[in-house]
C-alpha cells in the first residue's frame, strides 16, 4: 500500500507539470503566431513605401534600359519573401528544438511510469495471489466454523485482512485506468509531435532553396551590374577600324617544284603539226640545193642526147610493148620513195616522242635529287643547334635560291633550246 501511494503522488506531480508545460508551449505558439502577423504588417507597409520609391526612380529610367534589364520588383519581392521565410525558419528551429527537449523528457517520463507500472502489477499480482490464499483458508475456516455461533477472533481477522485487499485491488485497477489513459495521451502527443518533424524537415528543405535562389539573384545582379557598364563603356567608346587585311601566302618552294614537274610532263605530251614537217622538207630541200652548188656533193654523169635518140629509134617498136613494163617498173619505185619518206616522218615522230620522254625522266631525277638535297640540309640544319636562327633562314633561303636555278637550268625547255643550238652548230 505505502508503495502504490507514492506511485501515485509522483504520478500526479508529473502529470501537473507536463500540463504546465503543455500550456507553456501553447501560450509559447500563440505569442509566436502574433508577432508573426504583426512581423508581416510591418513588413508589407515597408515594403509598399519602399515599392512607391522605386516607381519614381523607375519613372526617372529611360525606356530602353528599363526594358532590357529585369524588373526589380519582383527581386523586391522574392527578397522579402525570403526575408519571411527565413524568420519563419528562425522560429521553427527554436520550437522545434523545445519540442525535442519536451519530447525527451517525456520519454524519460514514460520509461519511468512503465518501470512503475510493471513493479505495480507485479505487486498486485502478488497480492492476489496472497487474496486468494485467504480466500481458501476463509472458506476452510467456515467450513470448521459452521457449527459454531459464537465467531472466533481468526474469522474477524480474515475478514478485515479480506477488506484491505479488496480496497488495494480497487486502487492498483484505478492506477491501470489511469496509466493507460495516459499511455494514450502520450501516443497521441508523439504522433503530433512526428507530424511536426515532418513540417519541420520540409521547412528546412525550403529554407534551403530560399537559400539556393538568395544566391541565384545575388549573382544576377551581379549581372545586371556587369551588363550596365558594358552598355555605358559601350555608348562611350567609338567605333572600331576595320581589321587589318590578311597577309599574302608564303613562297612554298616544293609546291612550286611539284607544279613545274606536272606542267613539264603534260607538255612532253605535245603533237607533231603538219606544217612544222612541210617547214622541215622546204628546210632540208633548201640545205640540199646549198650543197650541190659549194660542190660537196657529187653528181653521176648523165648520156647524151644523140645516143638516147638512136636508142629510142632503135627501139621505137618495142615502145609500145615496154611502156607498160616501164609503167610497172616506175610504180614500185614511186610506192618506194612514199614508203621511205613515211617512214622518215615515223622516225621523226619517234625520235621527238622519246626527246619529250627523255625530258620528263630528266626532270623527274632532278627533283628526286633535290629531295634528297633537302632532306640533306634540313638534318644538317638540325644537327647544328648552336646557330643562331637568322643564319639558319639565310641559308635556307639560299638552298631554295639554288634549287629553282638547278630547276630552271634542268627544264625540258632549256633542254630544248640546247639542243637547237647544238643542231644548228653542226649544220
Amino acid at each position: 500500500m505505502e508503495i502504490s501511494e507514492s506511485v501515485i503522488d509522483e504520478y500526479s506531480v508529473l502529470k501537473l507539470k507536463c500540463d504546465l508545460e503543455v500550456e507553456a508551449a501553447t501560450e509559447a505558439s500563440k505569442r509566436a503566431t502574433k508577432y508573426f502577423e504583426e512581423n508581416k504588417k510591418l513588413k508589407g507597409s515597408k515594403i509598399l513605401e519602399f515599392e512607391d520609391n522605386c516607381s519614381d526612380v523607375y519613372d526617372n529610367i529611360p525606356n530602353n534600359d528599363y526594358d532590357e534589364l529585369p524588373s526589380r520588383r519582383q527581386k523586391l519581392e522574392s527578397i522579402s519573401e525570403l526575408d519571411m521565410l527565413n524568420n519563419l525558419a528562425s522560429e521553427l528551429r527554436t520550437e522545434i528544438a523545445s519540442l525535442k527537449v519536451q519530447l525527451e523528457k517525456e520519454i524519460e517520463i514514460q520509461n519511468a511510469l512503465k518501470e512503475e507500472l510493471e513493479i505495480a502489477k507485479s505487486l498486485y499480482e502478488q497480492e492476489v495471489e496472497e487474496h486468494n490464499d485467504t480466500r481458501k483458508k476463509v472458506g476452510s475456516h467456515q467450513m470448521d466454523s459452521n457449527g459454531s455461533e459464537n465467531e472466533s477472533p481468526v474469522s474477524k481477522s480474515l475478514e478485515t485482512s479480506i477488506d484491505k485487499s479488496t480496497m488495494t485491488l480497487e486502487q492498483v485497477q484505478d492506477l491501470n485506468a489511469d496509466d493507460c489513459s495516459n499511455a494514450k495521451n502520450t501516443a497521441e502527443d508523439f504522433h503530433s509531435n512526428s507530424i511536426y518533424l515532418e513540417l519541420s524537415e520540409q521547412v528546412e528543405s525550403f529554407r534551403k532553396q530560399n537559400d539556393h535562389l538568395s544566391v541565384r539573384i545575388r549573382e544576377l545582379e551581379k549581372e545586371n551590374q556587369k551588363f550596365r557598364a558594358e552598355t555605358s563603356a559601350s555608348m562611350s567608346l567609338p567605333i572600331p577600324p576595320p581589321p587589318p587585311p590578311p597577309p599574302p601566302p608564303s613562297f612554298n618552294p616544293i609546291k612550286s617544284l611539284i607544279t613545274f614537274i606536272h606542267n613539264g610532263k603534260k607538255s612532253g605530251k605535245t603533237k607533231i603539226k603538219i606544217e612544222d614537217v612541210e617547214t622541215e622538207r622546204e628546210k632540208a630541200m633548201s640545205e640540199m640545193i646549198n650543197v650541190i652548188k659549194k660542190g660537196q656533193v657529187r653528181l653521176k654523169p648523165t648520156p647524151k642526147l644523140e645516143r638516147k635518140r638512136q636508142v629510142i629509134s632503135a627501139q621505137s617498136p618495142k615502145t609500145e610493148e615496154t611502156a607498160l613494163g616501164e609503167m610497172k617498173s616506175i610504180l614500185p619505185t614511186l610506192k618506194k620513195k612514199g614508203i621511205a619518206a613515211k617512214e622518215s616522218e615515223d622516225k621523226k615522230k619517234l625520235e621527238d616522242m622519246q626527246e619529250s620522254q627523255q625530258n620528263v625522266s630528266i626532270s623527274s631525277e632532278v627533283v628526286d635529287e633535290l629531295k634528297v638535297l633537302l632532306r640533306k640540309r634540313s638534318l644538317k640544319s638540325i644537327t647544328d643547334q648552336n646557330a643562331c636562327a637568322l643564319s639558319v633562314a639565310g641559308s635556307s633561303e639560299e638552298s631554295l635560291v639554288g634549287h629553282e636555278a638547278e630547276c630552271h637550268i634542268y627544264s625540258p625547255s632549256n633542254l630544248k633550246l640546247k639542243e637547237e643550238n647544238e643542231s644548228n652548230s653542226t649544220s
